[in-house]
């Protein structure tokens, strides 16, 4: 069958970016659902090819026209309780020109799947006498392994309650008042070229750790017999 190479036009949930043969990355979190969605106006079939270690093997064939979803491609991975590392899904896409019935080049993708965010805090004090000074300092770790993703890093910030603190961004602070301290962590995707689902920036986990005073025991009145 004589092929050709068609150009094609996707979205990531709304988010319109160009698409062709040549192999790109998409990052997802896990347990939240994406769409990759052509915009090519003609009748086309796409046969979506996915393998991968987040995922059995899962073979969808969908028509721009004549689908609910309009050839668009709809997934949800999640990750097994407790990963922290991410894994990857290879996506391989051909496109049949259901009027000419040519048959184009085939795109292969990648489709990282991020683990959900847990965050914790830890303190060395977090309770401190009346009256005293005091200072500590809070450390924010996020239960994920990113060392071996490409292009993914992370974002801290601080909060006293609902209130932000100004220029705490990296994931230890200081504190010398009592407070119910939070850090919000998010993840960051550091390549400009990847796709990246909304889901992942809206992937926010926080911790928290409250620091309290206590009240100093009162002196006792003495008597004398």
């Amino acid at each position: 069958m004589k092929t050709k190479t068609t150009s094609i036009l996707f979205t990531l949930i709304l988010w319109m970016t160009s698409f062709s043969t040549k192999a790109d990355v998409f990052y997802v979190v896990s347990g939240e659902p994406f769409k990759l969605t052509p915009s090519v106006l003609s009748l086309y079939q796409y046969n979506w090819e996915l393998s991968g270690a987040a995922t059995a093997l899962n073979n969808i064939t969908t028509v721009l026209g004549t689908s609910q979803d309009q050839g668009a491609y709809l997934n949800t991975f999640t990750l097994p309780a407790g990963t922290t590392v991410a894994l990857t899904n290879t996506l391989k896409l051909s496109v049949l020109d259901v009027v000419g019935g040519c048959l184009s080049n085939l795109a292969t993708h990648s489709i990282i799947v991020l683990p959900k965010l847990t965050t914790t805090i830890a303190s060395s004090v977090e309770k401190f006498c009346q009256d005293e000074a005091f200072s500590t300092e809070l450390t924010a770790s996020a239960l994920t392994n990113i060392a071996d993703i490409g292009s993914v890093d992370l974002a801290y910030q601080w909060y006293n309650g609902a209130t932000l603190i100004t220029n705490q961004t990296t994931n230890k602070l200081t504190v010398t008042q009592v407070g119910n301290y939070i850090c919000k962590v998010t993840y960051v995707i550091t390549n400009s070229e990847s796709k990246i689902s909304s889901k992942v920036a809206s992937a926010i986990t926080e911790g928290a750790r409250n620091i309290v005073q206590e009240t100093k025991t009162a002196i006792p009145v003495l008597s004398i017999d």
